[in-house]
């Protein structure tokens, strides 16, 4: 499970967690906070109490490491014993290790920029909500976006002709109206909308 939701953005509620980890003590549950830096709270504390709950994070996220495959698990000594004898895992590249390390001394920072990324996804959302386009509330720097009655593949497709590139969910369970978007820089931001307000 995870506590933002990766393909629009949406948080999930975990105050259940606590009962629900009591209720299915004989299965292990995963948790995978890879978005818990932009938005919502880790469950990490919940361990002691829980020999079924692993917690995985990584700071490719919210401090833009993606590109050096950095992160960790937090689980009781049992499943860390499992994972270590079953995992294939690769070493990290030195410039990842120091990457990794550096980053708890910006965290100060790295707040201040999640909070001006939210600022600039919701000006993306309320900018898409002025041409009809229905957005989905989130934490995140991505949202869901409704363009309907427009099919999000043939709207891609008109946008790449103003050589502004999008890649429609394609989400047999959504509909073929819905697209993810990314916020950018603001000037970004501004010629995505102007090529969408000649579309929609």
């Amino acid at each position: 499970m995870t506590s933002i939701q990766e393909k629009g953005g949406g948080s999930f509620d975990m105050v259940p967690l606590p009962d629900f980890l009591r209720r299915h003590h004989d299965t292990c549950f995963l948790v995978n906070e890879a978005l818990t830096g932009l938005a919502g709270e880790s469950v990490a504390g919940l361990l002691p109490d829980h020999s079924d709950l692993l917690v995985t994070r990584t700071p490719s996220k919210a401090h833009s490491l993606a590109g050096f495959h950095v992160g960790d698990a937090i689980s009781p000594v049992g499943l860390t014993g499992d994972l270590n004898s079953h995992n294939n895992a690769y070493s990290l590249t030195r410039p990842g290790q120091a990457a990794a390390m550096a980053t708890p001394q910006q965290e100060n920072r790295i707040r201040d920029r999640v909070k001006q990324l939210g600022a600039w996804t919701e000006d993306l959302a309320a900018e898409l909500r002025t041409l009809d386009v229905s957005t989905h509330p989130t934490p995140a720097y991505f949202f869901l976006a409704d363009f309907a009655p427009h099919d999000s593949a043939n709207l891609a497709d008109k946008l790449r002709e103003s050589g502004v590139f999008v890649k429609p969910l394609k989400d047999r369970d959504l509909g073929p109206d819905f697209m993810r978007a990314t916020t950018a820089l603001p000037q970004e931001n501004a010629r995505v909308i102007a090529a969408v307000r000649g579309r929609v």
